[in-house]
């Protein structure tokens, strides 16, 4: 019977996992307010607002004109829980973008229940410190609809 032999480097490309850090411009978290006073009708209009503005042609070009040309985003909706919605992805153009954006409208709402406002930022907090990105500059842009 063949056998078949991994380095680590094919092993670790086979399951996905990244090879080496890479550096970015700028690691964004989008913490999205998905708490019981918004609305489904809201849900769509934040996710469709996002996904416009991150394939808008000035977003992109603002993007590309930077030292590495490229941003690492996620997004997160939250509530009394946090979910990510679209996990981290690099946007190196406007195909990056598009996926992300595609991404970003199709699945449902996950977070549910009160605000928990300091536990949206802590989690916002650990995607950041937690990836293997390398940004440059690290940003978690929150919004909500609380005081």
């Amino acid at each position: 019977m063949p056998r078949l032999f991994l380095t680590p480097t094919l092993a670790l490309t086979i399951l996905g996992a990244p090879l080496q850090a890479q550096e970015v411009d700028l690691e964004l978290v989008l913490l999205a307010d998905a708490s019981g006073s918004i609305t489904q009708t809201e849900i769509d209009f934040q996710r469709q607002g996002y996904a416009a503005a991150i394939t808008h042609p000035d977003v992109l070009a603002a993007i590309r004109s930077n030292l590495t040309g490229t941003i690492a985003v996620t997004y997160v909706e939250w509530a009394a829980n946090q979910v990510v919605v679209v996990d981290w992805t690099v946007i190196d153009g406007a195909a990056t973008a598009e996926a992300f954006a595609l991404a970003l409208l199709e699945p449902p709402r996950l977070a549910t229940g009160r605000n928990a406002i300091g536990d949206a930022l802590l989690e916002g907090q650990r995607l950041i410190e937690e990836n293997r990105i390398t940004g440059l500059r690290r940003v978690i842009d929150f919004s909500g609809d609380s005081l």
